[in-house]
């Protein structure tokens, strides 16, 4: 017994299961908890983002960002929420005890290989936006009728093929900027400035109104760059307008604010906003025969 006691081997044995120890506790705090954080920073950003679109329907749809797992990062990903709250999830590593099922035994071998084996892209796994893939979902406010975005991309036209842009453009900006906050949240972080060039030419007042305004819900300045025959297209949703006049080697810059009684007066004169009715009361009674001869 006192050979075996001092043997080399026991304490080859000890030192192994020591590193493993190790090696899990550095798991769950450095990689694991990382991408936890992240991946839940991504679900209340996507909450945040489809609640701004909810209340606000673009070309007659509501629009739904939505995420899913990808399969190849399933097992990962799984692994990595249920050892956020169970420590003894990764207890099993390097052979130290039996899988809870297949796929926990699948997960560990998967992440074993990733520590052991150079020649895998490590950083792959590290990164959270690669354990998603994401869809863009309209559906008709008036027959409920859900569309994905990737089954209209090649279809769509005017307003249609625009408008998924924009909201696409918008939450990769906000999240890049400061996370999907609203402006109130995100003092500190900047202006979250958003820069289009000759933007919503396909857009009616409304659509543009709409956009603008989710822009503003999720931290996000919009600075437009257009000629100035296109101010016409987007004056009645603006806050300034600043005028570029150049004559030679001379520039000058003349600001114009806008406010809100001055953008209802141009909103309400808009006849794309006057129903039937309304525009054959603008344009008076039709003549009578009589009249007309």
């Amino acid at each position: 017994m006192t050979a075996l006691e001092g043997n080399e081997l026991i304490r080859y044995r000890k030192q192994a299961d020591d590193a493993a120890d190790q090696i899990s506790r550095l798991l769950r705090t450095d990689f694991i908890h990382n991408l936890n954080s992240r991946f839940s920073s991504l679900e209340s950003d996507l909450n945040e983002l489809n609640k701004a679109l909810r209340t606000r329907p673009l070309h007659g749809e509501i629009y739904t960002l939505k995420s899913q797992v990808r399969p190849d990062f399933a097992a990962l990903h799984r692994l990595a929420r249920e050892a956020e709250d169970d420590e003894t999830v990764l207890a099993s590593l390097f052979g130290r005890g039996a899988p809870r099922d297949d796929r926990h035994a699948a997960a560990l071998a998967q992440l074993q290989r990733l520590m052991e084996d150079e020649t895998l892209p490590f950083d792959d796994f590290q990164d959270y936006r690669n354990y998603y893939s994401f869809d863009l979902r309209m559906r008709d406010t008036a027959s409920g009728r859900e569309t994905s975005f990737e089954t209209r991309r090649g279809t769509a036209s005017g307003a249609e093929r625009q408008v998924p842009f924009y909201v696409i453009i918008g939450a990769a900006l906000a999240n890049l900027y400061h996370g999907v906050r609203r402006p109130a949240a995100a003092e500190g972080q900047g202006m979250g400035l958003a820069v289009f060039d000759e933007a919503f030419s396909k857009m009616d007042g409304q659509n543009q109104r709409t956009l603008l305004d989710f822009y503003a819900e999720i931290g996000l300045q919009v600075l437009i760059a257009a000629p100035s025959e296109k101010r016409a297209a987007v004056l009645e949703n603006l806050d300034s307008i600043i005028d570029i006049h150049r004559n030679g080697d001379q520039v000058i810059a003349e600001t114009t604010y806008i406010k809100p009684l001055a953008r209802d007066a141009m909103r309400a004169a808009n006849p794309q906003y006057l129903s039937d009715a309304d525009l054959r009361a603008r344009l008076g009674p039709e003549p009578t025969e009589a009249a007309a001869e």
